[in-house]
């Protein structure tokens, strides 16, 4: 149910002031009282006394905003300083939280949104993100809400209510307060006895992929329930702090704890509960377990959570090996072909991926395997070499281009059913940066759609649209750069997306006649039962 309820304290307080005056007085004149002027000056004086105290004449009024705000809410800002000045003929000010200002009592401070200053932060603390509202706490004045959005609801609500009406003598009744309050789908959230907004997101100093977990899992957190939980680093933080931990952190005593590479833990501590795995892909999979949880509400609305114990939670993982050769000559010879065979037979990768050959080429180097690979032509010029005895594969989608197309194929392990997607891209010429840059949009698409989470993206470009195409990806990292001491940094043409992959080995290879990749992986999917 939605609420919009204005508070005005201070109002209601002169109310019964003057109504408690206006008691005695008519009480005193049914008495008939011999000294009536003398009373009825007294009691004016008294309460012109207490409409005076109401609040205070400023000098200045200073606009505060978090650092980190959005141009939106800074140019709100902006607007809210002149029309203040407008209004009340005194100073204004703006700036960040993180300037330098003092403040006296001629000077009211109003601070906007989620500033790191104490005073927002207990004023927030119990909101979620369509809720707003402001209050005046003596010289200091909080408008805003969590999100952006709500912040800038909650400025427009001020200026039209408070700011509008304002004067040199009268600016807003100490103590006085409006607050909105969305409609959530879950009425509360409580997790080991706090309500959730009391928590914390907390990451490790230095471990940015639980920094990015956590941004994550706010959002996701966000979208379903409402609440917004503060992110902070294990620095900031005591043992004390109420806290949801992403890995290992200084304050929830977990260093002696080894996950397994399959397992992922949800475990509780004395102050909150950490989510402690091996890998990036086990790190999304508690969280996401966490989420599902989180808002696993009863009839009531309710979610009253229990985690009093260690959780373990399983998937599966198998071995993944991959050869992908590239040539931009048209003319190769029988030792060239040999050449790529015996690397092939010397390595025996599940997929080997041709690219600049003919299907005659890839068609004579499968029938070499003894019926190991089966062929699948992408395109022409764009071939997979599968083991069929391991995988199936399927072309699932093609997405066109300026100039090419990205080729979706989903392949999929016989044996665990783990899945992944190799996203192809072909260009009528490499050399094309636009064509390069629309490939790299198209392929992102495609990724953000992925069911697998496990993508491989392969660039044909060379020169300068290969720097285009790898600059512009937003969702893929360069196989080699995702190792800790990669072989080469020449160029290479293997990206992979998600986190469903870790790198064991990358090696990049450059002869007269083929540029050619080897990776040796470890694949996750298929999750398991907790």
């Amino acid at each position: 149910m939605i609420t919009d309820k204005l508070f005005v304290k201070r109002s209601a307080e002169l109310a019964v002031f003057i109504l408690s005056f206006a008691v005695l007085l008519f009480s005193l004149s049914s008495c008939g009282s011999g000294n009536d002027d003398g009373l009825y000056d007294y009691i004016f004086s008294e309460i012109e006394d207490e409409l005076s105290s109401a609040d205070t004449a400023y000098l200045c009024y200073r606009v505060i905003v978090a650092s980190d705000c959005t141009a939106e809410v800074y140019a709100a800002a902006e607007k809210l300083c002149s029309d203040i000045s407008d209004s009340t003929g005194q100073t204004t000010e703006l700036l960040y939280d993180t300037d330098d200002s003092d403040a006296d009592d001629t000077v009211c401070e109003i601070l906007i949104g989620n500033t790191e200053r104490a005073e927002s932060q207990s004023f927030l603390k119990k909101y979620r993100v369509k809720d707003f509202g402001y209050l005046r706490r003596g010289s200091v004045v909080l408008v805003g809400g969590l999100t952006s959005e709500a912040t800038l609801s909650a400025i427009r609500s001020f200026t039209e209510n408070i700011v509008v009406y304002a004067d040199g003598e009268y600016f807003m009744g100490d103590g006085a307060s409006f607050s909105y309050k969305g409609e959530y789908p879950i009425e509360k959230i409580v997790l080991r006895g706090f309500e959730l907004c009391d928590y914390t997101l907390v990451y490790g100093d230095d471990d940015r992929s639980a920094y990015l977990e956590a941004e994550r899992v706010r959002e996701a957190l966000a979208e379903r329930s409402g609440y917004y939980l503060q992110i902070k680093s294990d620095a900031e933080c005591s043992d004390k702090t109420r806290a949801i931990c992403i890995g290992k952190t200084d304050i929830n005593h977990s260093d002696g704890i080894i996950c397994a590479l399959n397992e992922a833990y949800i475990l509780p501590y004395s102050t909150g509960i950490s989510l402690l795995y091996a890998n990036s892909y086990g790190m999304e999979y508690a969280s996401d377990i966490l989420l599902d949880v989180l808002c696993s509400a009863d009839e009531s609305g309710v979610a009253d959570i229990t985690i009093d114990r260690l959780q373990t939670f399983t998937f599966e993982t198998c071995g993944f090996s991959m050869m992908s050769f590239r040539t931009d000559s048209a003319e190769y010879s029988m030792q060239d072909v040999l050449d790529i065979f015996e690397r092939i037979d010397e390595e025996n990768p599940e997929i080997v991926r041709l690219y600049g050959f003919s299907e005659s080429f890839a068609e004579y180097i499968a029938e070499s395997a003894d019926g190991k690979y089966q062929t699948l032509t992408i395109c022409d010029g764009i071939y997979h070499l599968y083991s069929h005895a391991a995988y199936t594969a399927d072309i699932a989608d093609e997405t066109t281009f300026g100039g090419g197309s990205v080729f979706k194929t989903v392949y999929t392990n016989k044996a665990d059913g783990i899945s992944f997607e190799l996203l192809e891209i072909f260009s009528d010429d490499p050399s094309d940066v636009g064509a390069a840059a629309l490939a790299a949009a198209a392929a992102d698409r495609m990724a953000s759609d992925s069911e697998c989470g496990t993508i491989i993206i392969a660039s044909p470009f060379l020169g300068s649209a290969d720097t285009v195409f790898s600059a512009s990806l937003d969702r893929a990292d360069r196989l080699s750069d995702l190792l800790d001491e990669p072989e080469t940094d020449s160029e290479t043409w293997i990206f992979m997306a998600g986190n469903a992959f870790d790198v064991k080995e990358c090696e990049v290879y450059s002869d007269t006649f083929a540029l050619y990749c080897e990776a040796e992986l470890t694949l996750y999917g298929k999750l398991g039962v907790s």
